[in-house]
């Protein structure tokens, strides 16, 4: 049994093909921009003013019922179920569950995480993984703490072991104007990922301000930030030696 935000169906953002996302909630990181505020708080929480409510339990077996009705699709496809959240690692033992019971329905597996957790939540779900997407947002430590709450230590020790697995890595960088979209943060990121033939592509994320009006609906507040440009992302795109994708 675990604590699921939604069940996005008919995803092509997250991996390849026509997917099904899965958001888990509850998140190590307190992102100042997160595009999913309801996903912080480990807890269901209520919206104000409204009776809507984020998260539900669910159980293993429920959630692949669910997955599974789009099963011609994904193979159609060549796409699958992708665990999100939040960090789906918070709830590492429920994520096992669900992982293995898409695995033994012959389904491609994706978990999109941020990495600020225990190695041992990782080797609970990796036998039953076929694509990591790995958030890396910021690549100096005290701007990382300043901006998500935490420093970026465990993140990366655990981005290395990953690299090193031979699982299928995809990073994704949030790009946030006037935080990590620098020519240094952007080099940074493409020397820590270079040599690793099994990261097939790093996709850069523009910033959306959706994230605000959730945000508010929970009686938060959320700091708006600028958006870069469509150019300044293809000049990033060449310091990676890998496919980039926007």
């Amino acid at each position: 049994m675990g604590i699921i935000i939604n069940l996005q169906r008919f995803s092509v953002h997250d991996g390849p093909g026509i997917r099904t996302t899965v958001f888990l909630k509850g998140c190590t990181l307190n992102c100042a921009w997160c595009h999913n505020p309801e996903s912080i708080d480990p807890k269901p929480q209520q919206q104000l003013n409204s009776h809507k409510i984020y998260g539900e339990e669910m159980t293993a077996e429920e959630v692949i019922t669910e997955v599974m009705k789009d099963k011609q699709y994904y193979d159609n496809s060549q796409g699958g179920m992708t665990l999100s959240g939040g960090e789906p690692l918070l709830q590492a033992d429920f994520a096992a569950e669900i992982l293995k019971a898409a695995k033994e329905k012959g389904i491609h597996t994706a978990l999109d995480t941020a990495g600020n957790v225990p190695w041992q939540a990782f080797e609970k779900v990796l036998p039953f993984v076929d694509l990591i997407l790995l958030d890396l947002k910021i690549m100096d430590s005290i701007l990382h703490k300043t901006y998500t709450g935490s420093d970026n230590k465990k993140i990366l020790e655990n981005a290395k072991r990953l690299f090193e697995t031979g699982i299928e890595v995809n990073v994704r960088i949030p790009m946030i104007g006037g935080v990590n979209d620098t020519l240094e943060n952007i080099r940074a990121t493409a020397e820590f990922i270079k040599g690793y033939p099994r990261i097939t592509q790093v996709k850069l994320l523009p910033y959306h301000s959706l994230g605000m009006e959730k945000a508010k609906s929970l009686g938060l507040t959320q700091q708006e930030f600028i958006t870069p440009d469509k150019e300044a992302l293809m000049q990033f795109a060449k310091e990676f030696d890998c496919v980039v994708k926007f």
